[in-house]
């Protein structure tokens, strides 16, 4: 059953609850909250497990995330310039490796800074699209944000946003050790 609840001013929350039985009963309460005007979303999960030796089992986990469409024009036409920028050299520093992999041939495999190299060249490549798909994502939310009824997409941004968050992060370390290399 979806309860629909409207919040202060500009903050919204849709809350569904499922319940399974006959034993264990579980109650599922997910939530997602919007505020426009900090343009925070954050998504929510609490479990309740009743089991049947008695007592209340609970779980919870909540994520948040910041939408960009705040950005001025020349804020993103610089980003996605710097980005595309990026794509192409990690392209030619990928062609300069299959190059040196024809020519060393099984060699090429016996240092383990060349592993180093090709995985930093693909996940830069992988954030990259990654980084895409977040602003088609946001740009397709917000389109859709005034149905805030229809809160799966909210908890999907979140998870995709957070998900690009270790990302990132992995690839801003394997950069670090390649500088140092």
């Amino acid at each position: 059953a979806a309860v629909e609840v409207a919040g202060k001013d500009d903050v919204r929350c849709c809350i569904v609850a499922v319940v399974t039985a006959p034993i264990p009963v579980r109650l599922f309460v997910e939530m997602s909250f919007y505020n426009p005007s900090m343009n925070v979303l954050v998504t929510g999960r609490l479990l309740f497990e009743y089991p049947v030796t008695g007592g209340i089992l609970t779980m919870s986990t909540f994520d948040s995330t910041s939408l960009h469409a705040i950005q001025s024009l020349a804020d993103v036409v610089r980003i996605e310039t710097l980005q595309v920028l990026v794509s192409c050299i990690c392209l030619v520093y990928i062609y300069i490796e299959v190059g040196e992999m024809r020519s060393l041939g099984i060699s090429y495999w016996a240092s383990g800074w060349n592993y180093f190299d090709l995985s930093q060249y693909i996940c830069i490549l992988i954030s990259h699209g990654h980084s895409f798909y977040l602003q088609n994502l946001e740009s397709s939310l917000i389109t859709s944000s005034y149905r805030y009824t229809s809160f799966v997409s909210f908890q999907e941004f979140v998870q995709a946003a957070n998900m690009g968050n270790w990302l990132y992060s992995f690839v801003l370390l394997i950069c670090t050790f390649r500088f140092f290399k």
